[in-house]
């Protein structure tokens, strides 16, 4: 089954760094990272290409205005079955692909499923994780959270 992950970022330059970093080291690499960025002069251009080498990194530079022009740019430009979505500060476990590629295979109905996101905190360029929920409590009766993933066909 084929994954395309999609980052997309504006003048967050060291926290990108981890993010792709936290691809390039997964159980099961994604086919491609589709990267959409905002240019901003901050250096984000040079980490992608840090992991150039690593992983199959699409760089696509967003034209529009806001979040949205950005994810739907990212996602015309997928190619894979499965499309996962990270935030560029945000840090996938490394066996975060393989487990979407199993619960996608084990359940082929399913259009879309959501994740939990864990606090972290960057110190001195590196991650310190946290072993409690990135919403808090009252957060999470009111609102839908969650990390997405999709079927890349429902979204077409």
């Amino acid at each position: 089954m084929k994954v395309s992950v999609l980052i997309i970022s504006y003048k967050r330059a060291k926290y990108l760094r981890n993010a792709i970093g936290s691809l390039s080291k997964q159980t099961i690499k994604p086919d491609e990272v589709i990267v959409v960025l905002k240019p901003s002069n901050d250096g984000s251009e040079e980490v992608i290409k840090e992991f150039s080498d690593r992983l199959s990194i699409k760089l696509l530079i967003q034209e529009g205005v806001g979040p949205i022009d950005a994810y739907t740019k990212g996602i015309k430009n997928a190619s894979g079955e499965i499309l996962l979505f990270l935030d560029d500060d945000a840090i996938a476990e490394p066996d975060w692909v393989k487990k979407y590629i199993q619960l996608f295979n084990e359940n082929p109905n399913v259009g879309g499923i959501t994740g939990l996101a864990l606090k972290a905190e960057l110190v001195n360029d590196s991650v310190i994780l946290k072993d409690e929920l990135f919403y808090e409590d009252s957060y999470k009766e009111s609102h839908a959270i969650g990390i997405h993933r999709y079927r890349l066909e429902i979204l077409n």
